[in-house]
């Protein structure tokens, strides 16, 4: 989750600007290092074990993963161009699939060497952050209006303003589902303490294989909710594409080129 949520939050500066994101890309070892210490509350003996990883995983998103991303970016601009809509949002969350795994791969020596160290002060400092964080991570779920209108801010972030209908047709797909909001709550407290139990333990193996495969800690319910959510959102999408106007096609089509620019700056 950690780096899942460090690439969102790269790929949104990016949307800044060029100048902007190149500034933070260039002082992304340090920011790294100062996510870590608000989650865990790093020693000093830690900082310095963990700085290199931190640089080392900087080196990959600048050698790597930003040109491995650029190249299913451009396909995504191609596909959208040829007004293959259905096909250019599958290969998209198809490709973050794959680099998000891969990006895992390339943070695990920063994540396995945390663990490492870890101590029961970083595991109570851990547990208060996500205390303090959960509830606005899942405030979208207390209610119906409140996961509506969550979800057509995403999709006007996309296209741009929605029309009556489309905010209908988005509104018809993002009902809220029956205990949702408990349910992400009590997934993510099941994940957080497996997570440190596991690197109290020191055990690095099991530790990088849940790393990678964070699915195998959700509970049952949490599988079946993601499982709805999951359909709703398709068949959303199937109903929203044909309704988009070439105003809102060229909304998304600059987002994503504007993501390829900014990120091409950093890789050169």
């Amino acid at each position: 989750m950690l780096l899942r949520h460090q690439l969102v939050f790269l790929l949104c500066i990016s949307l800044t600007g060029c100048s902007t994101f190149g500034f933070v890309f260039e002082r992304l070892d340090w920011l790294t290092l100062w996510q870590l210490d608000r989650m865990f509350d790093l020693n000093d003996e830690q900082e310095q074990t963990l700085e290199p990883k931190a640089k080392d995983l900087q080196n990959w998103l600048r050698v790597e993963g930003f040109p491995k991303l650029i190249t299913e970016l451009n396909q995504v601009v191609t596909l959208w161009d040829a007004d293959q809509l259905p096909q250019a949002i599958d290969h998209m969350e198809s490709a973050s699939l794959v680099l998000g795994k891969e990006a895992l791969n390339a943070a695990m020596p920063l994540l396995t060497t945390l663990a490492e160290s870890f101590s029961p002060n970083n595991a109570k400092h851990y547990r208060q952050y996500i205390k303090e964080k959960q509830t606005d991570w899942f405030a979208y779920a207390e209610s119906n209006e409140t996961k509506i209108e969550f979800r057509i801010d995403r999709l006007e972030d996309w296209f741009g303003d929605l029309t009556d209908a489309q905010v209908v047709i988005a509104s018809r797909w993002s009902m809220l589902q029956p205990n949702e909001q408990q349910i992400r709550l009590d997934n993510n407290q099941q994940w957080t303490e497996k997570l440190i139990e596991t690197a109290l333990a020191k055990d690095i193996d099991q530790l990088r294989h849940w790393l990678q495969n964070p699915e195998v800690l959700w509970s049952k319910a949490y599988q079946q909710l993601y499982d709805i959510n999951y359909a709703n959102v398709q068949s959303m999408m199937d109903a929203l594409l044909p309704t988009l106007s070439e105003a809102q096609k060229k909304h998304a089509r600059k987002r994503v080129n504007d993501w390829i620019k900014n990120l091409q700056e950093v890789s050169q």
